[in-house]
């Protein structure tokens, strides 16, 4: 096994339930997959999306298709309002 694909195991193995960080708490309300979870703390990071994907090792459609659940899932229009919405949050 790669180093590549052991890097993609961990990163899309569930967040424990111990973590209770503000992030676990957005996902718990808004139903928000581990993936969507990890677009929401990049997003919030100001990361574009040639970032994300080279982080997580995924195509930029993919990370566009997570980025834009999220985004419905949040009720917010733009990626730009992330940050601000995370800041009401108070993440």
């Amino acid at each position: 096994m790669n180093a590549r694909k052991i890097k993609r195991i961990i990163i899309s193995q569930p967040q424990p339930n111990s973590d209770k960080s503000p992030y676990f708490d957005i996902a718990e309300k808004y139903k928000l997959t581990n993936r969507e979870v990890d677009m929401l703390r990049y997003l919030g990071r100001g990361a574009g999306n040639d970032t994300i994907a080279s982080e997580l090792y995924l195509s930029d459609a993919t990370v566009r298709r997570h980025i834009r659940n999220l985004l419905d899932k949040l009720s917010v229009a733009e990626r730009q309002d992330v940050t601000e919405w995370l800041n009401n949050y108070k993440v």
